[in-house]
């Protein structure tokens, strides 16, 4: 919940944070970059136009993404 008072992501947990006095830790985004993933899923999608993302079902962690689109967004930004 992105959007929600204060842009707090969690804003259940960090009430009950306030109301337990626990002290709340970050929310950290961490990146990695490891060529295995991507050239998997790189492969996976080949020549067609689309999008690949390939995630850890237990944690929900996006280990790789990738994308091919059949148009130039730039050519349809100019249009007048």
């Amino acid at each position: 919940m992105l959007n929600s008072p204060g842009g707090r992501i969690q804003p259940v947990v960090d009430w009950l944070d306030d109301v337990l006095n626990r002290d709340r830790s970050g929310y950290d985004l961490n990146l990695d970059c490891r060529s295995e993933p991507s050239s998997f899923v790189d492969d996976l999608l080949g020549d067609q136009d689309g999008a690949v993302v390939l995630m850890d079902a237990g944690t929900g962690a996006i280990l790789s993404l990738a994308s091919c689109w059949p148009y130039d967004l730039n050519r349809s930004l100019h249009r007048q």
